[in-house]
This record gives C-alpha cells, structure tokens and sequence, in this order.
C-alpha cells in the first residue's frame, strides 16, 4: 500500500496500517495529505509487498518511506532485511527512510499480555486498555454494546488463560482485537473499528503513542 505526501510516498503493508496512519494525521496534523496512489504492480499486501514496492519505487524516487511491523525484530533487523533484498537486486537505498511500526519493548505488553511480536495493532489495543479512551470511543458509537470497560479485560484474560492452558502463544495484540469487537458488538471490518478508535481517542493520548512515527515520517519529508 502507497501512500504520498507532499514531497514523498509512504509504503504500508495494508490497508488497516493505512488506515490508521491517516487517521493519526488527521488528528495530529490535519494539513498533512496522504494519498493511495494507483501504482502499477505495487499493489501486494503484506511485508514482502510493501518491501518490493519500496525498492521499485527507490529506482526511481529516493523520497520513499517505508513503514514496516517490528514483528520479532528491531529496526537494524528490519533495516538490514531490506538492504538485502535490494542489494540482491542491484537497487541502492537509504536504510534510515524504514521505519518500525509497533510498541516494541512495551512492558505491558509483553509481560501482562504475552507479546512478543510487535506491530500497528499494538497501538488500537493500547488505546482499548485504556478506560477513559474506551468511555469516549463508546459514548460516541451508539452501535456498541454497553460493554463495561472491565468486562472486555476479563473476556482478554479468559482468552491468555485459555490459550496458555493449552500451550498456544498468543505472541501478537491482533489476536485479541477480534475478541474485542465481538465483546462490543462490533460488527463492521476491523479497519473501520480502527479508524473510530483512532477518531475518538484524546489528542494527546495519539500524540503520545505515535509521536515518534510522526516524527520520523515529518523529518523525513521535510527533507526530501
């Protein structure tokens, strides 16, 4: 997935990632456009998608940024992943225009929730843990369940029991979102639930959770 600002593209693995990026954007700095561009042949969902249509378009735009998961790596891991790939393939890119997406060494995550995988769901599910973000998020989608706010942690820690009861790790936060919106009553897709997740969130709760993305994808593209 491609998306363009003023003066560069930005690469997702998926519509969700985008989803959810834009969302940010409108909140946080409303006058930043991105676009989903009709590239031919860089249409693949996926990291091996989103990392072939970065090196494509660095053949040709140097301005390309590229947002990847963290998955289990850190970002020298993802950088070198790439640097590989286009190396093999004779194209030169800039390592510092791949950034990580997800809240990789989050100690709630990984020792309340069993994470150890870490990508942009992890931010949706953070927002959800959060009792305040969730009065808001519930109070303005008349569609929800009244879901108390306790009762979706209680259904979350049924399911970690279960599955480690039966010696299944749960590793990524995408696994719990599903349960989630079948606690609330959610019944629409999961990226229109992100982005009113997004939409109903303080401002200063995204600022703090996606700061630094924002930052390195401004920096970047005042830059180029």
């Amino acid at each position: 997935m491609i998306m363009e600002s003023k003066k560069c593209f930005i690469i997702m693995e998926g519509p969700t990632d985008r989803i959810v990026l834009e969302e940010v954007f409108k909140k946080v700095h409303p006058g930043f456009e991105l676009k989903i561009l009709p590239q031919p042949g860089l249409h693949e969902f996926g990291k091996p998608g989103a990392i072939k249509a970065f090196i494509n378009l660095s053949k040709t735009n140097s301005n390309a940024i590229l947002c990847l998961d963290f998955d289990a790596k850190d970002l020298d891991g993802l950088q070198q992943e790439v640097q590989e790939k286009a190396g093999s393939e004779g194209v030169k890119i800039d390592p510092n225009r791949i950034i990580g997406v997800g809240m990789k060494g989050d100690d709630n995550l990984m020792k309340n929730w069993g994470i150890n995988r870490f990508a942009m769901d992890d931010y949706i599910f953070n927002l959800l843990l959060d009792p305040d973000a969730y009065k808001i998020l519930k109070k303005k989608e008349k569609r929800l369940k009244k879901t108390k706010h306790q009762q979706i942690i209680n259904k979350l820690k049924a399911m970690q029991k279960l599955f480690k009861d039966n010696g299944i790790s749960i590793e990524t936060t995408k696994r719990y979102l599903p349960l989630i919106q079948s606690v609330t009553g959610w019944v629409l897709g999961p990226g229109t639930f992100y982005q009113r997740v997004i939409e109903s969130a303080p401002e200063d709760k995204i600022r703090s959770l996606f700061g630094g993305i924002l930052d390195v994808i401004t920096k970047l593209q005042h830059s180029s």
